[in-house]
């Protein structure tokens, strides 16, 4: 394993681990996080992507008498302008896969139904949910 793979496997792997998770946490929003969490998740693996690159490249170009392959480091400026694409590929497939499992396992009403009862609960100062109207 090369350098560059060492360094950049762990920061791209854990770039998208975290945008991963945030698209699942967004898939079963139904507020405005359901636009923002995608967003940011986007970025983080952007982010993920040029980090990892810039790292992975200077550390293979630091061992003595790297090879050529080293010095090939085209790719973090093209992933520092256009890194945004396959970061939004990612996030909205895992987005799409988490709507699906939802949909699958009918998770997504209860999900709303406790949203909704814990909301309006802590909202209503009048609402009780130990009285109950008898017949």
């Amino acid at each position: 394993m090369t350098p560059f793979e060492q360094y950049f496997r762990p920061i791209f792997g854990t770039a998208c681990g975290i945008a991963f998770m945030l698209s699942m946490i967004a898939a079963g929003r139904r507020d405005v996080m359901r636009l923002l969490l995608p967003g940011l998740a986007s970025g983080i693996c952007w982010g993920g992507l040029f980090l990892g690159l810039d790292q992975g490249y200077a550390a293979w170009q630091s061992i003595s008498e790297p090879p050529p392959a080293a010095f090939e480091d085209q790719l973090t400026g093209l992933a520092m302008l256009l890194g945004w694409l396959p970061g939004t590929v990612f996030v909205a497939f895992s987005y799409l896969l988490g709507r699906i499992v939802l949909r699958l396992t009918g998770r997504q009403e209860n999900w709303r139904r406790a949203r909704a009862a814990s909301s309006f609960g802590s909202a209503n100062p009048y609402f009780l949910p130990s009285m109950e109207l008898e017949d």
